[in-house]
């Protein structure tokens, strides 16, 4: 889509995942349980990545899903398990809209300068050079990160069945 003239489209996309960007923010404050929290992060990320995906570049927003959604989600989660039973200090109400709020206002004026200063790019969304390109040029940091994350899973499950 392209950048210099905004199509009813795109503020309507804009609108639908700003909304649920924000929705999906309170309820990661607000949600008593982390699965719950942690699955709220994952819909932030996906509404993020549309965002990145729609109005920038489609490839920037399959890594942002590959690398913040997916490492992140599984991070958070493993870690609870871990974690299991430990307390953490509730932020207030108050606290949390205003923290929300300004978040909201940051991000929107860091978007509206990035779009107004980046030109249009044309760009299609390939998964196949995606995936070849990754596995071709970054094979070792990916090995690496497959590493790392198996290694906290079988940490969190002996830790799990430990209890």
């Amino acid at each position: 889509m392209s950048l210099s003239t905004p199509t009813v489209l795109e503020y309507t996309l804009f609108i639908i995942l700003s909304t649920l960007s924000i929705a999906s923010s309170i309820f990661i404050i607000r949600a008593k349980e982390l699965v719950y929290a942690a699955i709220s992060l994952g819909i932030l990320g996906l509404s993020i990545a549309s965002l990145i995906a729609v109005f920038f570049s489609p490839l920037y927003g399959v890594l942002h899903v590959i690398i913040y959604v997916g490492a992140t989600v599984t991070f958070i989660v493993v870690v609870g398990v871990m974690l299991r039973g430990a307390e953490v200090p509730r932020a207030s109400n108050w606290k949390a809209l205003l923290a929300s709020v300004l978040s909201f206002l940051f991000l929107t004026g860091l978007l509206i300068t990035i779009a107004s200063k980046v030109p249009p790019q044309q760009s299609s969304l390939d998964l196949v050079n995606i995936t070849s390109t990754i596995l071709r040029d970054y094979y070792f940091p990916v090995i690496i990160l497959i590493i790392a994350l198996a290694a906290t899973l079988i940490e969190a499950i002996t830790i799990a069945r430990r209890d």
